[in-house]
């Protein structure tokens, strides 16, 4: 495993940073989150993402894949049949292919594939598994639509969580798994079990007691999730970033360190596809 540490540093990344920061003070992430109003941080989370703009030549449709609504994002300039899958976050509990679609522009426009992003079920009117079973049923369904089509599988936050989830149940039912997977920001400890006293945990976004009473909010009666990759010889990279945020990838072209990082993944995702046997 490689570990890939980087300093903020642009005035774009810090405008953002600010942004995000005075929008997600009414989300409730960064205290218990039993009895947040739902409706208004679905509000909030679409609201932040509509402002980003959409890149131009890239076709946005909405599509359903086995009964799972979701959104194809095609470039103009095609390069490839393959798909990125991407899995919105939001805590389980909010986001949309909607609050996702600029960022889906950006990832078709410059990777040539097309984009397809899915609304799962959410939080908490429905807990775990649904939306795994949800994100399943939706990759499968890209498999049916698109047979020849290799699939890169990212998302972020609990996008990122479902990410890893969703190709342990691929695995275990013995299905063709995502070519490879880029998972940001992912929450997968919410026991709060590993060791975190060597470093400030501290984000504008999310806290240590939200992500634990989110996790009681998503997954009520199971175990924490996360994945000692390293030990399993799976091959991955990891990008640790001070001065950003919780989940900061999906402003792509908004700062340089993102517009680099996005590149870097397409570039990831490319090899992928034509690693894949």
């Amino acid at each position: 495993m490689a570990i890939i540490k980087r300093q903020s540093w642009s005035h774009e990344m810090e405008k953002n940073t600010q942004t995000v920061g005075r929008m997600t003070g009414g989300m409730g992430f960064t205290k218990d989150v039993s009895n947040v109003n739902w409706k208004s941080v679905r509000v909030i989370c679409n609201l932040g993402y509509s402002f980003m703009p959409r890149e131009k030549g890239v076709r946005v449709e909405k599509i359903n894949l086995n009964n799972i609504s979701a959104e194809i994002s095609t470039p103009r300039k095609m390069s490839s049949e393959n798909i990125i899958m991407y899995i919105h976050g939001g805590g389980f509990v909010s986001g949309s292919p909607k609050a996702t679609r600029a960022y889906c522009s950006m990832l078709a426009k410059y990777s040539g594939c097309r984009v397809i992003s899915i609304a799962y079920s959410l939080s908490p009117e429905c807990t775990w598994p649904a939306p795994v079973d949800d994100c399943y049923a939706a990759y499968l369904g890209i498999r049916k639509m698109y047979p020849n089509a290799k699939i890169a599988l990212t998302g972020e936050s609990a996008g990122g969580n479902l990410v890893l989830a969703t190709t342990i149940r691929l695995l275990n039912n013995q299905q063709t798994p995502p070519a490879c997977l880029v998972p940001h920001s992912p929450v997968c400890d919410f026991s709060l079990a590993l060791k975190r006293d060597y470093y400030e945990n501290y984000d504008i976004t999310v806290s240590e007691i939200g992500l634990k009473s989110i996790g009681k909010v998503y997954c009520p009666d199971a175990d924490a999730l996360y994945q000692k990759l390293e030990s399993a010889g799976v091959a991955c990279d990891l990008y640790q970033y001070d001065n950003t945020f919780h989940a900061f990838a999906p402003i792509g072209t908004s700062s340089p360190e993102t517009m680099q990082l996005m590149l870097e993944n397409i570039e990831f995702i490319k090899k992928s596809f034509a690693n894949q046997q």
